[in-house]
């Protein structure tokens, strides 16, 4: 499903296919626990869904790390991946461009929807899902995610990892690793404009209300939590910018701009 309408898996490199389900459904037959970036529909030929979990981000900081977590990359990260090319275009485009870029909607638009609902008619392989589906596409996703064993937010914190533990009676203790590394070249305080925004907003429709699903039922002020965590990240990206790689005032200022055009 991450894929869109790609299908060439025979050409990418060995050890790149080995993490890829390229079967589907049928690639997980054998197994009595699967972990992994996978479609319900991958799973749920095996699986009730009272046995599936799933912990969300929230949507537009996941985007954002996302595309940052891309343009990060090295020559050879890219080549690995070859002939598929979505990090490259990533890498290639700016924020706005990387937003508006339906060659990677698999990737950018409302991926937590797409993993619940896909395949589905009102979600296209290789375009962007329409305005006027997203009603109902919330409702039916929210309706999956309710019947789900364990639901959460990365937003959480402890009581996510208390959470889950106790769902998977046994303790789970989190782990930081691939910390993405962000790219040095890029005015953010420029990146933030109307047109982005009102991208951003577009790719996160649905998935906004899933997060909030989630996160509601374990913080009282989703709202406040959503624009916190977006602008922590937007400080975090902000400040690697050349001559302000701390958050520093003049970080603050550039966060500053950026709050103003989100207000506006």
């Amino acid at each position: 499903m991450l894929f869109g309408g790609f299908d060439r898996f025979d050409e990418l490199p060995t050890r790149t296919r080995a993490t890829i389900a390229v079967d589907g459904p049928a690639a997980l037959t054998d197994f009595d626990v699967v972990m992994g970036h996978f479609a319900v529909s991958s799973l749920a030929p095996h699986f009730a869904a009272h046995e599936m979990m799933t912990v969300l981000r929230e949507p537009r900081t996941r985007l954002l790390s996302h595309y940052t977590f891309w343009s990060g990359w090295s020559a050879e990260r890219h080549a690995d991946w070859d002939p598929y090319d979505a990090s490259r275009r990533a890498a290639a485009a700016s924020w706005v461009e990387f937003l508006t870029d339906p060659r990677i909607a698999s990737q950018t638009d409302n991926l937590v929807a797409r993993m619940l609902l896909s395949p589905h008619p009102s979600i296209p392989d290789d375009g962007f899902i329409d305005p006027a589906d997203v009603d109902q596409l919330v409702e039916t996703a929210t309706a999956l995610l309710e019947q789900f064993g364990f639901a959460d937010v990365v937003e959480s914190g402890a009581g996510l990892w208390s959470g889950l533990s106790a769902w998977l009676e046994t303790t789970v203790e989190p782990e930081r690793t691939l910390v993405t590394s962000v790219p040095e070249d890029t005015d953010w305080a420029s990146s933030i404009t109307m047109a982005s925004v009102a991208a951003l907003s577009r790719r996160t429709s649905v998935d906004a209300h899933l997060w909030s699903w989630a996160a509601a039922r374990r913080n009282d002020d989703v709202a406040a939590l959503g624009e916190v965590t977006f602008q922590r990240k937007l400080i975090d990206v902000a400040s690697t910018t050349p001559g302000t790689r701390s958050v520093t005032r003049s970080a603050t200022s550039t966060l500053h701009r950026i709050a103003q055009r989100l207000r506006g």
